[in-house]
């Protein structure tokens, strides 16, 4: 699991920026006090961390950072991505923080897997899956796929913060730790604890083993007896009588079915004839009902017309009474008068016309004398109005238009012309209102003569109208009179139907007596049936009974060997189980000495190599119980308080020797790489000098990945790579030396920025 390349948004004193560490060698990151070298690794540490909740201390705070030690003072809105290669993979790590009021959270989560693949000699990636997660989503998915392995249960995270992450002012914690403690850490971390969780759980498997054995063997003990405690051959006994005994009844059942079935075929039958009786009768007397009520109603008809037409007939001055067998001769009487009013209708219609006509011709003749009348009164005032002007005109002598005198002789002239004039106009409307007055005197009398006409007229349609009622009311009873003669005939048909209902009723009489002996015989049969039926129900429900009682046998004797082989198996698992456990402890024993004595080895070197007293050194108790040791000429000492500087190195020994052991004994992480921040603070220069040269040393020997954040000049050589970091207005810049490839930084600086 190495670590690529980090990109902070207003993160601390980064408001965007972007670190991208080679892929192997030492990484050394210097800068001031204050620059932002703190702020890489706990972005880091977040990024591979779910934060302690709670209160954290101040120390704490850099080894398990929360989002409120993060986010940039007045900024909203904070990102942070890490880039980690495992395997062939490469997986962008993406972290927001978000200030909502006055706390600030963790609100999105998303891991970017990408696929390394090489096209045209150059490595390029693949997005393989985006996965967007809930803060504890984050967590497990990064241990899966990272390998990241802490305790069960345990909130902080002390493998992290113990062997891949040295926090600021923490670096003395691994040895600090409890020789249990410790133990446990650097077992986990080296993937021991597996083989210690596999004994645990095996134990487990044993004890559920033995606690399984032991229960089965009572219910074992317990169905043995119960099945002794029954009476097995005489149940199966007992079914045998049963059994014959319902072939019995179902024989007698079949018989007695039969018959009943017969019956109820004859009952039915009977009882179908006996209801097409009683319809027949009931059909017969509805008829003659309904014949009687037909002669009732045409009498009633018949008297109702009577009463109709005789007042009709009496203006005609005929008695209906004594004429009522002469309807005929009365119609054609009727009839004849009716004709003899149509004509004269006739010709009534053509006076009336010919009436309407004149009176037409005299309207219009009136409207064109008057309006004759009108256009010689409007030409007579037009004709008097110039006789006034002109002789107005006269009178003054002189023309208006041309201002000449008019001669007297010109002017009497022109004068007595249109007197003349008007006089004519005068005799022409008195000869128009003299031809006006004859019209409207003959309008008179056309008029007269029309509603004289009119009043015979309306006579004439009153006695038609009366005649064609008449007319109808003795068709109406002329057909009422034919019905009545029908429905006299009537009565010989009813005597008729009467002598058939009797008829009838005699054969109703005789089913009755038929249906009634085959129902007492159909009910004496139903009711033997039922008895038969309630008995094989009695027989069925105790055969039911008995054979559930044998199936329960069965199933107690088929358990008793289920649970026989069960213990059989149980038995065989639980030694299977016990094998398992030596031979687990055996590989435990052996990889823990191994892991130990690789541990030890390389802590005694390491520090060894660190530490500038020839005379001190150090080692590691099979209980990982840390030993100063003083090599004097009168022998060695145990130092029981080692200084501070002492308890730096052997701290920093430590931490390397088991990284070293993670990577040579874990292939998920034999490219972990390892994160130091201010490895140097209580160090000497002398053990400053030391720790360059080991370093330059690990670089050279195993090109380790390691990442070195320090404020100091002197350890700044160690790095195969430098970043310097400076604060410029309030904010952190990047620079680069060393071992630098272009290509691999914009690569990697690509997908940190915009990943796809």
């Amino acid at each position: 699991m190495r670590i690529l390349g980090v990109y902070l948004e207003n993160i601390r004193s980064f408001r965007r920026g972007v670190i991208v560490f080679p892929a192997q060698g030492i990484t050394v990151i210097q800068g001031e006090v204050g620059s932002g070298k703190t702020s890489i690794l706990m972005s880091i540490a977040y990024a591979f961390e779910t934060p302690v909740s709670g209160r954290v201390e101040f120390a704490e705070a850099f080894a398990t950072p929360q989002p409120k030690h993060l986010l940039r003072t007045g900024e909203s809105r904070g990102l942070i991505r890490v880039l980690v290669k495992q395997g062939g993979r490469l997986y962008l790590l993406e972290r927001v923080l978000e200030r909502v009021g006055d706390k600030v959270q963790n609100t999105g989560n998303t891991i970017h897997v990408y696929e390394l693949t090489a096209e045209q000699g150059k490595t390029s990636v693949k997005a393989v899956q985006r996965l967007r997660l809930s803060s504890s989503e984050y967590a497990e998915k990064l241990k899966s796929i990272l390998g990241l392995v802490e305790k069960s249960g345990r909130q902080k995270p002390e493998v992290f913060t113990n062997i891949i992450y040295s926090p600021q002012f923490n670096l003395t914690r691994i040895i600090e730790l409890d020789p249990s403690k410790r133990r446990e850490v650097v077992e986990i971390a080296l993937g021991l604890s597996r083989y210690t969780d596999f004994r645990s759980n095996i134990g487990k498997i044993l004890d559920a083993f033995n606690d399984k054995i032991t229960r089965a063997q009572v219910e074992l003990g317990r169905m043995e007896d119960m099945l002794r405690s029954l009476d097995k051959q005489g149940l199966e006994a007992r079914v045998r009588e049963i059994e014959a005994e319902r072939s019995r009844v179902k024989r007698e059942l079949e018989e007695v079915s039969s018959l009943r079935e017969k019956l109820e075929k004859e009952f039915n039958e009977l009882n179908g004839e006996v209801s097409k009786l009683n319809s027949a009768i009931q059909k017969k007397n509805e008829d003659i009902l309904s014949i009687r009520k037909q002669a009732e109603e045409v009498k009633r008809r018949v008297e109702e017309v009577k009463r109709r037409v005789e007042p009709a007939l009496s203006t005609l001055g005929v008695d209906l009474s004594q004429i009522e067998d002469q309807i005929e001769d009365l119609m054609k009487r009727v009839e004849e008068d009716i004709k003899t009013l149509q004509s004269t209708e006739d010709r009534y219609m053509d006076d009336r016309k010919s009436l309407e006509e004149k009176e037409k011709n005299v309207v219009g003749l009136i409207r064109n004398l008057e309006g004759n009348i009108n256009v010689l009164k409007r030409e007579l005032e037009k004709a008097e109005l110039e006789y006034r002007d002109k002789e107005e005109i006269i009178k003054q002598g002189v023309c208006p238009v041309c201002g000449q005198r008019i001669p007297h002789e010109h002017g009497e002239k022109l004068l007595a012309d249109l007197r003349e004039k008007i006089e004519s106009k005068r005799r022409e409307i008195g000869e128009y209102k003299k031809q006006l007055e004859e019209a409207r005197a003959e309008m008179e009398r056309v008029r007269g003569e029309r509603n004289e006409l009119e009043e015979k007229w309306r006579d004439l349609r009153n006695r038609l109208d009366r005649a064609r009622k008449i007319k109808e009311l003795l068709i109406e009873l002329k057909n009422w009179k034919e019905r009545e003669k029908e429905v006299a005939s009537s009565e010989e048909q009813i005597k008729s139907m009467e002598e058939e209902i009797e008829r009838l009723r005699r054969d109703l009489d005789a089913r009755l007596e038929s249906l009634s002996e085959v129902k007492k015989k159909l009910d004496e049969a139903r009711e033997r049936e039922m008895n038969i039926r309630l008995r094989l129900r009695e027989l069925e429900v105790e055969l039911n009974i008995l054979n559930k009682q044998l199936q329960n046998i069965a199933a107690l004797e088929g358990r008793l060997k289920e649970l026989r082989r069960d213990v059989s198996r149980l038995m065989t698992g639980r030694e299977i189980a016990r094998r398992m456990a030596y031979i687990v402890d055996e590989i435990s024993r052996i990889l823990a000495q191994e892991a130990f004595r690789f541990v030890s080895t390389r802590f005694a070197e390491l520090f060894s190599s660190l530490s500038p007293d020839n005379t001190l050194s150090i080692e590691l108790s099979n209980d990982y119980d840390i030993i100063f040791i003083y090599n004097t000429e009168r022998g060695r000492g145990q130092v029981l308080l080692p200084s501070g500087g002492q308890q730096s190195v052997a701290s920093l020994a430590l931490r390397l020797a088991v990284n070293q052991a993670l990577r040579a004994l874990s292939p998920r992480f034999k490219d972990s790489t390892l994160l130091l921040d201010e490895p140097t603070i209580g160090l000497s220069r002398e053990l400053v000098g030391r720790l360059k040269g080991l370093l330059s040393e690990l670089n050279e020997k195993q090109r380790a990945h390691i990442i070195v954040v320090t404020h100091d000049e002197e350890l700044l050589d160690a790095g195969s790579t430098r970043i310097r970091l400076a604060l410029r207005g309030g904010a952190t810049t990047v620079t680069y030396e060393g071992e630098i490839d272009e290509e691999y930084m914009e690569f990697v600086q690509r997908i940190l920025e915009k990943p796809v």
